[in-house]
């Protein structure tokens, strides 16, 4: 049927079946769509019906509708059947017609999804004109606002018999706000009071326990993800992946320049860690606390080790005679049974506050550090980062006064150098109370032993012994991919030569071997001056060594 508005037919008070699958249109859309302009939706097909309305593949029942000579209308023409719907609805109201309906104190339904504006700005836009906005349809619902695929919702609505509105409606009621309040996606100044807000990544500006704290403050309510009623998220560095949701959730972004602007005049106050009702510092010295869940903002092992500096003992297990208990994600089963003791509740941003008073460097310095003498058949262990030495200079120093120098603490480990990142081997020499140095303490320590005697021998058979390095009782990293070599065989040869395998560049390895897109290991080995091997070096090693034969 031509789809000319002249020629379309009104469908008031007809009788329509409905048949086949359609393209743009779902069959609950078609017959919510029919009943709409006024027909009556049937599904058995007789000589007293007016339509059938087919979509692709109408099959048996649109062969038989044609048999008895009822006339066909296609997806084309229902669809401008409704626009024109659409259009009258729309001039109407623009000349006066209709009356919108009543808001103030309606309880109101979203059906389906609104094409000028999303979702959450509709809900709060409805409730600035006083209405409820639910989510469950009963007889108590005074209208639903039906947007596209609006499904079952909609369905259950007209059998309810509850009123229906669309899109260029709700538009309309709307436009009834002033254009000056704030809104989601406008340009006023952010209100915080009473709403909900989220903080994506972490300020540059302030700590972010400080900024959340200013918030609440000026009486917003943080959240720690984004859902269909944050009303504000506050951008700041790391914070890509929650802006994405807050884009698809129509929820409006405020930059960190903002967020500065608004808390810059929060009272000092907001800043001592007794505001936010909390312990501090020196509350925790000698106390037992638990984490319970998953930290979101810092390491589970990073805030163990920095309450312990503080004088707290974290401990696994809720007990009588743990003081607090720091309340992450998911805190299951030791959250609740904390709560219902009354135990002390620490949330991550008072953490967060607690932990940046910890002290910076978690190891002795200096003085009390052993003489080269003193050495002689002790076991230790070089942990971390430490850009200022040569690790495998270091070593063989180390090794040419009698020192064991091995990979990871265990019980025989006496002595322990951290750099930046220690990681488990600082964790565990804290654990076993064994004496922990800095980077300084090591460069110190050093600079008193003199470079080892050079191998002897000469000529290029020589030359090249001493340009390929020893692996054995060393500590290597593999990363990338090989060509030549397959990476087990790699990693089994690499044993046999009596390497020890590391997982992690940030333990410190003595040599990163690499293939092709080492990545951030092979970035972070060049940055701390790790010794770097490519594969054709690996080959040479393993030749030299005859480990492969």
């Amino acid at each position: 049927m031509s789809t000319n508005e002249d020629n379309l037919p009104d469908l008031t008070g007809t009788k329509v079946a409905i048949a086949g699958t359609f393209d743009d249109l779902g069959r609950m859309e078609v017959r919510l769509g029919l009943e709409q302009l006024g027909a009556t939706v049937v599904t058995e097909l007789d000589a007293a019906l007016d339509y059938v309305v087919a979509g692709a593949k109408g099959g048996p029942k649109l062969a038989q509708a044609q048999a008895l000579g009822i006339a066909h209308l296609d997806e084309a023409t229902l669809i401008a059947l409704l626009a024109r719907d659409e259009r009258k609805t729309t001039t109407a109201m623009a000349d006066g017609g209709p009356r919108l309906p009543q808001v103030a104190g309606a309880v109101i339904i979203l059906a389906g999804s609104l094409e000028v504006m999303g979702r959450p700005e509709a809900k709060r836009k409805l409730e600035r004109l006083g209405a409820i906005v639910t989510e469950k349809l009963d007889a108590g619902v005074s209208f639903v606002v039906a947007g596209a695929k609006g499904g079952p919702t909609l369905f259950n609505a007209k059998q309810l018999g509850i009123p229906q509105i669309d899109e260029p409606t709700l538009l309309a009621l709307v436009a009834q706000l002033p254009e000056d309040e704030d809104a989601a996606g406008g340009d006023g100044p952010p209100v915080l009071a009473g709403a909900l807000v989220v903080m994506a990544g972490i300020p540059s500006a302030m700590g972010r326990p400080q900024a959340l704290r200013r918030l609440q403050k000026l009486g917003a309510t943080v959240a720690d993800r984004v859902d269909r009623n944050v009303k504000y998220v506050f951008v700041c560095q790391g914070g890509a992946s929650t802006l994405f949701q807050a884009k698809e959730l129509g929820i409006r972004e405020l930059d960190e320049a903002t967020l500065m602007e608004l808390v810059a005049d929060v009272s000092d106050d907001a800043d001592d860690p007794k505001a936010t009702s909390g312990p501090g510092v020196e509350d925790l010295v000698g106390k037992k606390v638990l984490i319970a869940g998953a930290l979101q903002q810092v390491g589970r092992a990073e805030a163990k080790k920095k309450l312990t500096h503080l004088g707290a003992e974290v401990v696994d297990r809720l007990s009588d005679d743990v003081a607090y208990v720091v309340a992450g994600k998911d805190g299951g089963r030791n959250l609740f049974l904390a709560k219902q003791a009354a135990t002390p509740i620490i949330t991550e941003p008072l953490l967060l506050t607690l932990l940046a008073q910890a002290p910076e460097v978690a190891v002795e310095a200096g003085p009390t550090v052993p003489v080269p003498e003193a050495l002689e058949g002790v076991r230790l262990v070089l942990a971390g980062q430490l850009p200022q030495v040569d690790r495998l200079q270091a070593k063989r120093k180390l090794t040419s006064v009698g020192a064991q120098v091995v990979a990871e603490v265990d019980a025989d480990v006496t002595l322990v150098f951290a750099g930046k990142k220690g990681g488990r081997n600082v964790l565990v020499a804290m654990q076993q109370s064994l004496p922990v140095f800095d980077e300084d303490a090591l460069v110190g320590l050093l600079n008193q032993i003199p470079d080892p005697e050079p191998g002897g021998g000469s000529g290029p058979d020589a030359e090249r012994a001493q340009t390929l390095p020893d692996l054995r009782g060393h500590t290597v990293l593999l990363t990338g991919k090989l060509h030549k070599l397959d990476r087990r065989e790699a990693l089994d040869r690499l044993r046999r030569l009596g390497a020890t395998l590391m997982d992690e560049v940030d333990d410190g390895p003595d040599f990163v071997i690499v293939g092709d897109k080492g990545g951030r290991a092979e970035f972070v080995a060049r940055q701390e001056s790790i010794p770097v091997l490519d594969e054709a070096t690996l080959l040479a090693i393993f030749e030299k060594a005859g480990a492969g034969d």
